[in-house]
């Protein structure tokens, strides 16, 4: 298994590490595994992460999985067609929508997220991702920089070919993963719930 900074085998208890090894049995997975959440859709870019998962693949010989996590909305059908289509289709797993508390577990099990979306107005996927330690790729564009910092790696999102050199670069470098790892942790912290609280209440005071 690929670990990474703050991994779930260094960080969390045995309980979690149980339910984590229960949430991937549950959901069919094995191994190692490439990791989306969200909405099954096509502003979430999903069919250039297919495609630079199966250039990765025929590339690599690697056996590790993609994950694409969540609940079927607006146009899925395609996204769904190119994945059972796919000469990798036995590697790609689309367990729909995951039940909140397993959300962390799966994030924590992966050995990188990425998040190849389109647009977004407030990346709060990207947050997750820092907040379960797990190495981000993410889409160069709307909001998702800004959130990321220096705590992700980009690429064009029209362009499947970088997002895999990406894949490769990542999980072909532990220090890079680690490195990335820490950095999410350490911007997540501008970003919790009690230091927008305490800087609205400033702000009423003032």
């Amino acid at each position: 298994m690929i670990h990474h900074g703050f991994s779930a085998d260094v960080f969390a208890s045995p309980r979690d590490l149980v339910k984590e090894i229960e949430v991937k049995e549950s959901l069919g997975i094995e191994g190692d595994y490439i990791l989306y959440s969200g909405a099954i859709q096509p502003r979430k870019n999903l069919e250039t992460l297919i495609k630079a998962f199966e250039i990765f693949k025929s590339e690599s010989g690697s056996k590790i999985k993609l994950v694409l996590a969540g609940e079927k909305a607006w146009l899925w059908e395609n996204i769904e067609k190119m994945a059972t289509e796919s000469q990798f289709n036995m590697d790609i797993i689309m367990p729909g929508r995951v039940k909140f508390n397993a959300v962390g577990h799966l994030f924590r099990g992966a050995s990188v997220f990425v998040y190849p979306s389109l647009y977004e107005g407030f990346g709060i996927t990207i947050l997750e991702a820092f907040a379960a330690g797990v190495p981000l790729i993410t889409a160069d564009n709307s909001s998702l920089r800004e959130v990321g910092g220096n705590g992700a790696l980009y690429f064009n999102a029209q362009d499947s070919n970088e997002l895999s050199r990406q894949i490769k670069t990542i999980l072909n470098d532990e220090n890079l993963r680690n490195d990335l790892a820490a950095r999410g942790g350490e911007i997540i912290k501008n970003f919790s719930w009690e230091k927008c609280a305490r800087e609205t209440l400033e702000f009423l005071k003032s």
